[in-house]
């Protein structure tokens, strides 16, 4: 027996790609996950407040998963692994070579470091570039970043901030599902797990 049946319809999400010249392109990604079962426990007629919560904060990532079968499983682990991040079981099941090489990068990173603002700049793909004390170079170009009201570069022209450029901050980040133009050159719009900034702060 199964004890509900969850119906979950994802809004639009809005997608930027950022073309090799600079300007920005979008393109929306409609993904509706259909049904998602649970199975009943014997006795229990509700589902615990934890549960329903676990579950509706999965939601994003479940737009990731591509199969019901894939949904269920990442669920069922949330719930038994409720102290662990959701992007431990992405590092555990890449849903693709990109994702796995991203995670297994940037996993074992601390998630406050120091570092200086070496600037943005247009390759490849857009690439927005710290570096610590060791040279060792952090990009959060595909990242869902708050730069906690800083104006690093400006949003038009993406010229850098003179103010911060060659600065040093204390930045904080963890992964979030972040929209970017994906992969090897391509510019496919793709929804993912992506470091991201969640807190800047310049220092003294």
């Amino acid at each position: 027996m199964k004890r509900r049946l969850f119906i979950f319809s994802l809004s639009l999400i809005s997608v930027v790609m950022i073309s090799s010249c600079g300007e920005q392109e979008s393109d929306t990604v409609d993904e509706t996950i259909e049904e998602i079962t649970i199975e009943e426990v014997p006795g229990q007629d509700s589902m615990p407040e934890v549960e329903v919560a676990l579950i509706d904060s999965s939601k994003e990532y479940l737009v990731m998963l591509s199969s019901k079968k894939d949904q269920s499983a990442f669920l069922d682990w949330r719930l038994a692994n409720q102290e662990q991040q959701p992007w431990e079981w992405f590092a555990q099941h890449p849903i693709s070579v990109e994702q796995e090489y991203t995670i297994g990068h940037w996993k074992d990173y601390p998630n406050t470091i120091n570092v200086r603002y070496v600037g943005n700049e247009f390759g490849d793909y857009f690439h927005l570039m710290f570096e610590d004390s060791l040279k060792e170079v952090y990009d959060f170009g595909f990242g869902d970043n708050d730069f906690s009201g800083l104006e690093l570069y400006d949003e038009d022209t993406f010229e850098d901030n003179p103010k911060y450029l060659n600065k040093w901050f204390e930045l904080s980040w963890e992964f979030k599902i972040s929209a970017y133009p994906c992969c090897d050159g391509e510019y496919n719009s793709t929804i993912g797990l992506q470091p991201s900034i969640t807190d800047l702060k310049l220092i003294k």
